[in-house]
């Protein structure tokens, strides 16, 4: 008798494991786990289920359904099995078995909150929409913070028109799963905001999610967050360091920021050399310590509003940009004083005084994007003017990404490579005076385009060898474009380009700064359009 418990005890902490695997994205760790259970227990219908899961995730679509199939007949009332079979059979397109299976599900279980909501969204895309919010609304009184129902009904409400119920919706997203509304929900909800020029609910609604995701000493839900603030690089010290004495000089941080300045430091001086092809560090349990709670996270940002008289500057031909850049859609159209200046100084002021420089993927820049913190009036002002004012170029493409860059040392860690949009604009805000050799700093662009196949990669690596083939073999025109603050380059998205050698002065406020917004959904094929 104790060995049977023993033995169903092993396969119980199996499963677990091969669970915990399949979550983290260990799909080979996973699988091997889940065969292992099931040379214990031939008829495990989990083990079962979640090994068709990974088939389908490996593109075994028949095997996945296969297993699914198998373990929903040994398992006929297991809600969890069903919604599993649901899905797969979704994706597969066979949309009546799935909802028999969702079906079914809610039927065993009537609390079972995942199987109302994908009934709800099945039923909604079959055009039964009543029906479809009928299932949702009975997965929010089973939980009212059950947030892939809110964001389910934030999407309806957009798409019926019903801009202030989506945000209502989105807003409780934002307090139950801040990690899922920071995300595309919110961005969607602010382009419906921006398009009525309400700049300021519109960064409210991207900010809400990140103010409860990275609060000092928040919860974290999300392993994004935790690799975030578990690893570091000497560039994001260095840079934490500068904004801090930047905050603390202007009044900003209260005095206690002092001893934190001094941890950082501390901190920075006891980093080891970086590792070949890995230049972050793992922060161990007493350098977490030592940072403190208020590391990459939100500890300031300024609040700004729209300006008054426009965000770009008025004075600009933009009928003449745009027959600039349809006649020549193979070159960029390079565009002086393109903002208002008091959107410059704005602009200037968020990129400064904002703590949202959590991004570094790269050894010697930090990155910030739209998703995560980079959202104050001025910017998306900036975005909904360029379509307002330029609508044959901007106006049929949504802005889907802004990010931004601040470098260090001079140089970028990123090669030739295309953004995955329609139309770009890259916008530089660093005073002229911090740039010592005006004939550099700006960007490359070849007049050449991404090949078909590119998109499709999804090694970094295979992507970059494809682009120096380009090169190598077609030998395309290049053009240097130097770098002037508050000038931007417009051009077709799928162009190739790359950030230009640099020489700026040392010193927080003469950091390059870069901010690029991508409009728009590239066309079929990786054609990017003017």
């Amino acid at each position: 008798m104790a060995g049977t418990a023993a033995a169903a005890a092993e396969t119980r902490r199996l499963l677990d494991e091969a669970v915990a695997r399949h979550r983290a994205g260990e799909l080979s760790t996973a699988e091997m786990l889940y065969r292992a259970v099931l040379q214990r227990e031939p008829r495990n219908a989990g083990a079962l289920s979640l090994l068709g899961v990974i088939h389908f995730q490996a593109g075994d679509r028949d095997g996945g359904l296969e297993h699914g199939r198998r373990a929903a007949a040994l398992a006929p009332r297991s809600p969890g099995i069903l919604n599993n079979l649901g899905n797969m059979l979704v994706e597969q397109g066979e949309m009546a078995e799935a909802e028999r299976c969702y079906r079914r599900a809610v039927q065993a279980d009537a609390k079972f909150g995942d199987g109302w909501v994908n009934l709800g969204r099945l039923l909604h895309d079959a055009g039964k929409r009543r029906e479809a919010a009928s299932c949702l609304g009975r997965a929010l009184a089973i939980q009212p913070a059950y947030a892939g129902a809110q964001a389910q009904m934030a999407e309806y409400a957009l798409e019926e028109g019903e801009l202030e119920r989506a945000r209502l919706h989105a807003r409780a997203v934002a307090e139950f799963d801040p990690n899922r509304g920071n995300r595309a929900l919110a961005l969607k909800v602010a382009q419906r905001l921006m398009e009525r020029e309400r700049y300021e609910e519109a960064a409210e609604t991207l900010l809400e999610p990140v103010r409860r995701l990275h609060a000092p000493g928040a919860d974290l839900r999300g392993q994004d967050v935790e690799d975030a603030i578990g690893t570091t690089t000497a560039t994001k010290l260095r840079h934490d360091i500068e904004q801090m004495r930047h905050l603390r000089g202007r009044g900003l941080i209260p005095e206690a920021y002092d001893r934190a300045i001094g941890n950082y430091q501390a901190v920075l001086d006891g980093l080891p050399a970086p590792s070949a092809g890995d230049h972050r560090h793992r922060l161990s349990a007493a350098e977490r310590t030592r940072l403190g709670p208020g590391y990459n996270r939100l500890l300031y940002l300024p609040r700004l509003s729209a300006v008054q008289g426009g965000a770009l500057n008025p004075a600009l031909d933009f009928a003449g940009i745009q027959r600039r850049l349809r006649a020549e859609p193979q070159w960029p159209v390079v565009v002086d004083d393109f903002l208002s200046a008091p959107a410059l100084a704005a602009l200037q002021r968020f990129c400064l005084e904002a703590t949202i420089w959590w991004q570094f993927t790269f050894a010697r820049e930090l990155g910030a994007s739209i998703r995560n913190g980079l959202a104050t009036p001025p910017l998306l002002q900036v975005a909904q003017e360029a379509r307002l004012r330029m609508p044959e170029v901007f106006g049929p493409h949504e802005p889907r990404i802004i990010w931004a860059y601040k470098y260090y040392e001079n140089s970028s860690g990123l090669a030739a490579h295309v953004d995955d949009g329609a139309v770009s604009i890259n916008l530089w805000i660093t005073p002229d005076a911090a740039n010592r050799d005006p004939s550099s700093g700006g960007l490359r662009f070849w007049n050449a385009a991404a090949p078909p196949g590119y998109f499709a990669l999804t090694d970094q690596a295979a992507k970059v060898a494809m682009l120096n083939g380009v090169l190598a073999s077609r030998r395309p025109e290049m053009r240097e474009i130097p770098y002037r603050c508050n000038r931007a380059l417009l051009f077709r998205s799928n162009l190739l380009h790359q950030t230009d050698r640099m020489d700026f002065a040392d010193g927080y406020e003469n950091r390059r700064i870069n901010i690029t917004f991508l409009f728009g959904e590239r066309r079929e094929g990786g054609e990017g359009e003017a």
